[in-house]
């Protein structure tokens, strides 16, 4: 496996092993299938058409079930500025000065706030162009042991981190569902 060793060095100076990427990269592609991101497709129906490079982000992250460090591997887009000019990527973002207006008009108002964590955000989002990224290789790997043929690509259904629409898209599907 060709494997990233990003941000080497943990928490206590422990090294990202193999072992716990290739346990990572398992959880990820379970993910990514779980929400329905990709769809198989034959390679010849890529052809000409928008391709995406991505790649595997191992970064350690705290697991409160595990109480302890583990290693996660996210799919990642790598969709630049350089390749195609857009002008309507805009997607909203807070800060800590923004919490604090928000908490102030609360106040004021005797609203209830609430904070939310979303896991796996930008995968409940739609995709709404035809884009294709090559699959990871332990995929293809899965699908050469099942005998399946391995000349495909994956037409995105949901949206990738690193797609430059992704936090647009996130947005608006958020705001569907409140």
């Amino acid at each position: 496996l060709e494997l990233m060793l990003d941000n080497a060095s943990g928490p206590d100076g422990d090294k990202i092993t193999e072992d716990a990427i290739a346990v990572a990269i398992e959880v990820a592609l379970a993910n990514l299938a779980r929400y329905g991101v990709y769809e198989d497709v034959p390679a010849e129906n890529a052809k000409g058409k928008k391709h995406v490079t991505t790649r595997f982000e191992n970064q350690w992250r705290w697991n409160e079930e595990a109480n302890d460090w583990v290693v996660k591997a996210r799919f990642v887009a790598r969709e630049f500025k350089w390749q195609e000019w857009i002008e309507d990527a805009f997607a909203p973002g807070s800060s800590h000065t923004h919490s604090r207006v928000v908490d102030f008009l609360a106040l004021k108002e005797e609203a209830m706030t609430f904070e939310l964590d979303i896991s796996d955000a930008y995968y409940n989002a739609e995709e709404d162009e035809e884009v294709y990224v090559d699959p990871p290789k332990p995929y293809l790997a899965k699908l050469a042991a099942q005998g399946t043929s391995t000349d495909i690509m994956w037409r995105l259904r949901k949206q990738l981190p690193g797609r430059r629409r992704a936090g647009q898209r996130w947005v608006q599907h958020f705001a569907r569902v409140l």
